[in-house]
C-alpha cells in the first residue's frame, strides 16, 4: 500500500509494517504477524519486500538453518512454527549485484520466550 513517503505492507486482516521506502527499497522492510485468526496455533507469520534484483532469498533460522523463500513481485510471506526456540526465524538472507544483505526479523519477547500477551480468550490453543 504506496503512502507519502512510506509503504505499507499489510495482511488481510490488516496487520502489518510501515517502512520509509528508501528502506523499502533496499529491501529493510520486515513484519511479523502473531495472532490472527488464519493462523494455526504456535505459528507466526513473516512477510516484507525485497529489493529488485534480488536473488537466493531465504529465511535463516536461529539454529542456522535455511529455507528459500518464494517472492512475487519482490512481496514473500512465510508461516512458521515458534517452537522450539531455534526454529524461530532471526534473518531474511539475500543477494543482490554478487553481495549479501539481510535484515533482522524482530519478534516481541513474549513471543519469543513463551505465550505472548494479548492472546484472545478464544485462542487457548495459540501455543501449542
Amino acid at each position: 500500500m504506496p503512502g507519502a513517503d512510506v509503504v505499507g505492507l499489510f495482511n488481510q486482516t490488516g496487520s502489518g509494517g510501515i517502512s520509509m521506502i528508501h528502506d523499502a527499497r533496499l529491501g529493510h522492510t520486515v513484519a511479523v504477524n502473531i495472532v490472527s485468526p488464519y493462523l494455526a496455533p504456535g505459528h507466526i507469520r513473516v512477510l516484507g519486500l525485497l529489493p529488485d534484483d534480488a536473488e537466493q532469498p531465504a529465511v535463516v533460522r536461529r539454529d542456522g538453518t535455511r529455507e528459500a523463500l518464494i517472492v512475487t513481485r519482490n512481496v514473500y510471506v512465510i508461516e512458521m512454527h515458534v517452537r522450539p526456540i531455534t526454529q524461530q526465524p532471526a534473518r531474511i538472507e539475500w543477494t543482490r549485484h554478487g553481495r549479501s544483505d539481510g535484515v533482522d526479523v524482530r519478534i516481541p519477547a513474549d513471543v519469543a520466550s513463551g505465550r505472548p500477551d494479548g492472546v484472545p480468550a478464544g485462542r487457548p490453543d495459540w501455543w501449542d
